[in-house]
């Protein structure tokens, strides 16, 4: 089965695939060691990648030689490219990664390498809110990085719990990160937890699930 892909990088010529249960990795792929933090990886297309492993949970590239990537088996893919494809980048987000500022740091990144050039990005298959209930303490984690905006992605379940949508918390970051809705997109339909025949999910199937790999890779580009 192929990797799920779209239009908005397709149209500007961007190699990317988001997986499935049924999705094989590249073979020359980078993948960083993930441990839901807000360190990133980078390097440019005259540099050595770091080693295979380096902990990171954002990468940012102008080297087309190699793709990056990131799993997941419930937490937010997110890839970055800018508009002529010749820096791209990949963020894994939970909730952790949302509170300890993941995605503010990989933008960071990307604009260091996009020389000015506008960035897109494409959010791909995560847990959906109707699958993914926190308590009060993650809240409370989320609340002094999204304030008040926090409300947008949450909804009350039980008592001291709550219905969270990750995908919202990568939209309002990547619109905080002033990448304008236009340039921004997202796979629909693809709750991994609720498709049991195309998602790995850790909330459905604990610590026997699979991990599925998303990616992208730089344009070679003139100098």
């Amino acid at each position: 089965m192929n990797f799920l892909t779209h239009p908005l990088f397709s149209n500007l010529g961007i190699e990317h695939g988001f997986g499935t249960k049924l999705t094989v990795p590249p073979s020359n792929i980078f993948l960083p060691r993930q441990v839901h933090s807000s360190f990133v990886a980078s390097w440019g297309r005259e540099d050595l990648p770091p080693k295979d492993g380096t902990v990171a949970d954002g990468v940012t590239t102008t080297d087309p030689k190699r793709a990056i990537g990131i799993v997941t088996a419930d937490c937010v893919p997110i890839l970055l490219a800018s508009e002529d494809g010749s820096a791209v980048g990949v963020i894994h987000a939970g909730w952790r990664g949302f509170s300890s500022g993941i995605v503010d740091e990989t933008l960071k990144s990307m604009r260091r390498i996009a020389s000015n050039k506008a960035v897109y990005s494409l959010i791909g298959p995560h847990v959906g809110p109707c699958c993914y209930e926190i308590d009060q303490p993650v809240v409370d984690a989320l609340l002094p990085r999204f304030g008040n905006g926090l409300n947008e992605a949450l909804e009350p379940s039980r008592t001291g719990h709550f219905h969270l949508d990750l995908g919202s918390l990568a939209t309002l970051s990547l619109a905080r990160g002033l990448i304008s809705p236009a340039r921004q997109s997202r796979l629909r339909d693809s709750c991994t937890k609720c498709q049991e025949d195309r998602f790995h999910s850790f909330r459905r199937d604990g610590e026997k699930a699979g991990r599925m790999t998303h990616w992208v890779k730089a344009k070679c580009v003139a100098a």
